[in-house]
């Protein structure tokens, strides 16, 4: 919101807003209605994706949390977000180690 500003971008106003916990949101942007969230969101809503997953498939192996988005009932797109090590990441696992400590990675992926 606030790159949008400072770059002098148009915001349009949500209406109709709702949090779907543990899928995404949904809400009115002028006349359209516009869902960001989980492909179970969409699907829920009746939005065809399955010329998507192929592509779903390579941004997820490639470690990639994929966000969906629909505009009137038709996919508009993908979202990929990553997360990326810290430069200290690997610094501060040894010396964890050093102590005696053991460090293991936890994911959303395998919960």
């Amino acid at each position: 919101m606030q790159a949008a500003r400072e770059g002098d971008l148009a915001l349009a106003e949500v209406h109709d807003f709702m949090n779907l916990p543990g899928k995404g949101v949904r809400g009115k942007i002028g006349n359209a209605t516009v869902m960001v969230g989980s492909n179970r969101l969409l699907l829920e809503f009746g939005v065809p994706l399955a010329s998507q997953m192929g592509r779903v498939e390579i941004l997820e192996s490639d470690a990639k949390t994929v966000i969906f988005v629909a505009s009137d009932g038709e996919f508009v797109g993908v979202i990929a977000v990553a997360d990326t090590l810290k430069e200290d990441a690997v610094a501060a696992t040894a010396k964890l180690h050093a102590k005696g400590v053991e460090t293991v990675v936890v994911s959303e992926r395998v919960l």
